[in-house]
């Protein structure tokens, strides 16, 4: 399985709560949920990724760092490609792929078996259906929560944007590389705690 931080094992095990617990048994038992979750939504992430490729793209596909942050990354490709699903539900947040646009064409062509040349219309879709079967991936990993809603793909092109979200998300990237490029799968989500 993956390994995000080491947080996970600087926490003890949870001690019972006594009938009026203190501010800080419950922030502790807050810290483990979310710490627990963003495991469960990493190991989600990767399974995700290695289904599609597998059924939909037949590429190989390998996973390489993870990150956690509070807040979304800024571009780091000039020329990138970012396709967001936004979710609702159990879990609040958005899944984001990111990409360069040579990458975006590698994966548009594994997906439709054409040449994806240009950079708007079916191109667009291709990517959007892309996030679309990996952002439901997740939401079938995570349906012990409770139910998710996706909206419809939305996707950005260009060079120097930034997708900004609330610092209360938490942000869980995860980075993979196939043949000829690699991209980025980001999730940030808020847990509905009631």
């Amino acid at each position: 399985m993956v390994a995000i931080t080491p947080l996970a094992r600087e926490l003890p095990a949870a001690a019972p709560l006594r009938r009026f617990p203190g501010p800080w048994r419950f922030g502790r038992r807050i810290a483990r949920i979310v710490i627990d979750m963003n495991q469960e939504l990493a190991d989600a992430m990767v399974e995700s990724v290695q289904e599609v490729f597998h059924r939909f793209l037949d590429l190989e596909v390998a996973e390489e760092a993870t990150t956690v942050r509070h807040e979304m990354p800024e571009t780091e490709d000039p020329d990138e490609v970012a396709t967001l699903i936004g979710f609702s539900g159990a879990l609040r947040g958005a899944v984001i792929v990111r990409s360069s646009m040579a990458t975006a064409r590698i994966l548009a062509h594994a997906l439709s078996g054409r040449h994806a040349d240009g950079a708007g219309g079916p191109f667009l879709d291709l990517q959007g259906e892309l996030a679309d079967l990996l952002a439901g991936g997740i939401r079938a990993r995570l349906a012990c929560h409770g139910e998710l809603h996706l909206a419809p793909p939305t996707t950005v092109t260009g060079q120097g944007f930034r997708l900004r979200n609330a610092s209360i998300f938490t942000v869980i990237g995860k980075r993979f590389r196939i043949a000829g490029g690699g991209f980025t799968m980001e999730c940030f989500y808020l847990k509905d705690f009631s």
